[in-house]
Formats: structure tokens, C-alpha cells, sequence
């Protein structure tokens, strides 16, 4: 950084000044009058922001800096973009401009005004007209919304294919034990409320996403916390194998909140290995209570699982498996 010579300071702006004995015998706060760079009109400035832009670009190699009075000046000055004259869309009024479209903030206002009000006029032509619909009328012409109280629709159920009748025809299913299976097929209903929607972000710890980059390795079918049996899921899934692992942590074991809660869970595990089983699949249950990042210890479970699935030999990355006879 340059030294800035308070000496020769009069070499650097005393061009802009209009009274030099004036500037020296005012303070720093007091307000002074230079002379803009660009078009030569007098306009005020404080003696402190003055000397403290021409400092600035001192000290940054422009010692050629002179202070404008506008920023249409400071473009025109430093060649940044070309002014041309314009003529207002709204008043016809000509003036200077780089990129201003409108002489001034109430011409642009009416100008948007206008557009808004012919927008507005247009969109209730076609209303009018019936290209575009309101909401009423859209429920009332889509068939999926029908509704007649003194007339019932005769309807399939989705889930037992039973011909029911009802008022509305947008039902899909004959009873409300249909309507639950169907949503447990879903996986909107089979566990607590913080589990309610299988849209959920489910939290993986760093121990089940490392043990699930090894099973990826050996078997690339392998999926993570799909809800594929009725309405549950498992947090890996081999379905070459036909086995469900559950990374089961330290809330499995002990009651962290309340009793309450800790049996909700305990009676949601139960029913989750039950619909398992229901679907052919084999539950394989892996304890972690230390719930801190321990690669040794999935690698271990890892090396486990091997030995009770009867694999004998493992490669590298991207080398084969053998399987036991």
C-alpha cells in the first residue's frame, strides 16, 4: 500500500475545489464545494467523504480518480456505457439515460398500471367466454368431483372389488377397513405419528450408511428404507437373499423419553417382523448402542453376517464372492 503525502494532497484534487482556502480552514464534518468531474457543475459534498474516496483510490493505483456528482457522470466519465437520449412512452419528455426506460417512477407507474389493468380485463374475457375455469365450476364439470346428495353412484372398491353405491363419486373404496389396508399398502398407516408418511426423512446414522456401502458391494440389488411390507419398512434390504437388517440403536433398549413412548416403539418393532415374515422375508436384528461413528464395529457385524450368510471368501472391490456348499 501507498503512503499517502498530505503535502502534495493539493496535486491530487485541487482542480475540484472551488475555494482552496475555504476547504483548508473547514473541518472534517463541514460540507464543501467541488466541481464534478464530468459535466463541471457545482454540487456539495462532506470534506471527510471526499478525502476518504480519493484515499481509497489512491491507495488501490488510480491516482487519476476525480469525484463525480452522479452516477450517469461517473459511466460517462469512466467510458463504462454509452448515454444516448430517449423519448419517455409515456409523457414523450426526451432526457439522457444508459438504461432507464422512463423519465421518471410515476411514468413507469402508470405504465404498469395500464398493463395490469388490460391483463386483468383480458383474464376475465376468458372467463367469460369459458376457456378458463374457476374452481367451482371446474368440481362441477370434472366427474371425479360429482356430488349429488339425492342421487348415489354406483362405484367398484379398489381394494375388493365390491359394487357399492355412495353420493360422491370420487370415493375409491366400499369401507373404512378398506380404506386402511389400502393406505397400509401405501405406508401412510402402520406406525406412530412421528413415522406417519412414508415421504419421511428417515435418519440413517453414519454406522448403518457404512454397513450399507459394504452390503452394496456384494449385492447391488440391495435397497434402504423401503416401505414394501405392508405399509413397514427395514433399513437394508437383500431380496436376493429374502432377509430384512435392522440397525436397531440404543432407543430400542431403553426408554430415552418416556415409558410410553419406548412402548410404542418396542410394539412397532414387534408388528414390523411380523408383516416381514408375512412377506417371506427373514429378520436379522444388529445392536448399536454406542451410537458414535465405530467402523470397526460394522465392519466386524459386517464380517459376521458373512460368516452366518456362509460366505467364505471376499475380494476386493469389484472381485467375486463365494458362497459355501
Amino acid at each position: 500500500m501507498k503512503k499517502f503525502n498530505y503535502d502534495t494532497i493539493e496535486k491530487f484534487y485541487s482542480e475540484q475545489i472551488v475555494d482552496i482556502k475555504d476547504f483548508n480552514r473547514k473541518k472534517l464534518k463541514d460540507i464543501i464545494q467541488i466541481y464534478c468531474a464530468q459535466c463541471g457543475k457545482i454540487h456539495n459534498i462532506v470534506k471527510k467523504h471526499f478525502i476518504s474516496s480519493y484515499l481509497k483510490k489512491f491507495n488501490s493505483g488510480n491516482e487519476n480518480y476525480k469525484k463525480c456528482c452522479s452516477n450517469l457522470c461517473v459511466n460517462l466519465y469512466l467510458n463504462k456505457s454509452i448515454s444516448k437520449e430517449i423519448n419517455c412512452p409515456v409523457c414523450n419528455i426526451s432526457f439522457i439515460s444508459n438504461n432507464k426506460k422512463f423519465c421518471s417512477h410515476s411514468c413507469a407507474a402508470t405504465h404498469n398500471n395500464k398493463n395490469r389493468i388490460l391483463s386483468e380485463t383480458a383474464l376475465q374475457n376468458l372467463k367469460n367466454s369459458g376457456k378458463i375455469q374457476s374452481v367451482k365450476n371446474f368440481k362441477k364439470n370434472n366427474p371425479k368431483y360429482k356430488c349429488d346428495y339425492n342421487k348415489n353412484y354406483t362405484l367398484t372398491c379398489k381394494v375388493c372389488n365390491k359394487i357399492f353405491l355412495h353420493k360422491t363419486y370420487g370415493r375409491k373404496t366400499c369401507s373404512n377397513e378398506c380404506y386402511k389396508t389400502d393406505s397400509k399398502i401405501n405406508g401412510k398407516i402402520g406406525f406412530n405419528i412421528a413415522h406417519n408418511s412414508y415421504h419421511r426423512k428417515v435418519g440413517r446414522s453414519y454406522n448403518e450408511i457404512y454397513f450399507f456401502k459394504l452390503i452394496k458391494e456384494i449385492f447391488p440389488n440391495a435397497l434402504h428404507n423401503k416401505f414394501m411390507f405392508n405399509g413397514y419398512d427395514a433399513d437394508v434390504i437383500i431380496p436376493d437373499l429374502k432377509l430384512a437388517i435392522h440397525w436397531n440403536g440404543i432407543w430400542h433398549y431403553k426408554p430415552l423419553i418416556n415409558e410410553e413412548h419406548f412402548k410404542k416403539i418396542c410394539n412397532r418393532d414387534v408388528e414390523r417382523y411380523n408383516q416381514i415374515e408375512k412377506c417371506g422375508y427373514k429378520n436379522y436384528i444388529i445392536k448399536d448402542i454406542k451410537s458414535k461413528k465405530d467402523y470397526n464395529f460394522v465392519y466386524s457385524e459386517f464380517v459376521k453376517l458373512l460368516n452366518i450368510l456362509g460366505i467364505t471368501q471376499l475380494q476386493p472391490r469389484g472381485g467375486d464372492v463365494h458362497f459355501a456348499t
